[in-house]
């Protein structure tokens, strides 16, 4: 489903004022990360607003875009470069971006349309199958060098 272009900038808008935990008609286009929203202090053991708004960055890019990002050749500053980039990236991978911003889930007209999952989310499933491979080869060869003297 293609969402509107207002309609993503709402759901933006809505996005940022749930992870900065303020209002969204506090909101401007011109507010920039850094200045006029600040976020908790980050460490290693805790994610502040900056991370999560860093990783709905990301995760909505497609390869071109994520190139541009580690190029320096995209940067976004204030709230309008958030929306802006939401925007952008709805045409590109329309699921991670509806996902990511609570957009209402696409009419599918009976037909279950499968999509690709969260890169996140495909990283701990191979994770947890490399584990799940490692404690079973463990457990083999424990058996086996229990089984011969």
């Amino acid at each position: 489903m293609t969402y509107s272009e207002d309609m993503i900038r709402q759901h933006a808008l809505r996005r940022l004022a749930q992870v900065f935990r303020i209002s969204e008609a506090s909101l401007s286009n011109e507010a920039r990360f850094g200045c006029e929203l600040k976020a908790a202090p980050a460490s290693d053991f805790k994610r502040n607003e900056f991370d999560t708004i860093h990783d709905d960055i990301r995760d909505v890019a497609d390869r071109e875009i994520l190139k541009q990002i580690e190029q320096g050749l995209f940067v976004v500053y204030s709230v309008g470069d958030y929306c802006d980039h939401m925007v952008r990236c709805s045409s590109r991978e329309p699921e991670i971006v509806a996902e990511i911003l609570g957009l209402p889930p696409a009419a599918t007209d009976g037909v279950h349309k499968i999509h690709p999952a969260h890169p996140r989310q495909r990283l701990l499933t191979v994770l947890l199958l490399l584990a799940t491979a490692l404690l079973l080869i463990w457990a083999i060869t424990t058996v086996w060098q229990g089984s011969f003297p």
